[in-house]
């Protein structure tokens, strides 16, 4: 059985602590452009993060330039909303069906 300590996860953008179920396998290059599933393809984001990623950049630019962990949490708008949603509980942030985060 799993402890307290091993059901959460640290998001490496957003620094906040959060139960596994928050989190998603990100592919560093996008399946529709040729990723696989395989572990080096794959990290861990927590839902809000992997979302906004998605948001901002199409696959395209993801698959060109934002294939590795360090250069998506050292990209200046991830960093941003990083700091922006570190701050918050997963029970304060809402989905929109639209996509967006309302407080």
């Amino acid at each position: 059985m799993e402890t307290a300590i091993e059901k959460t996860l640290e998001c490496p953008n957003c620094k906040r602590i959060l139960e596994k179920k928050y989190f998603v396998k990100h592919h560093l290059v996008p399946r529709q452009k040729g990723g696989t599933h395989i572990e080096d393809n794959t990290i861990l984001l927590c839902r809000a993060c992997e979302k906004q990623l998605h948001s901002l950049y199409p696959n395209s630019k993801l698959k060109r330039e934002f294939n590795t962990l360090e250069k998506i949490i050292n990209d200046t708008e991830m960093k941003k909303f990083g700091e922006w949603i570190g701050k918050k509980s997963i029970i304060k942030i809402k989905y929109t069906n639209k996509g967006g985060f309302h407080r």
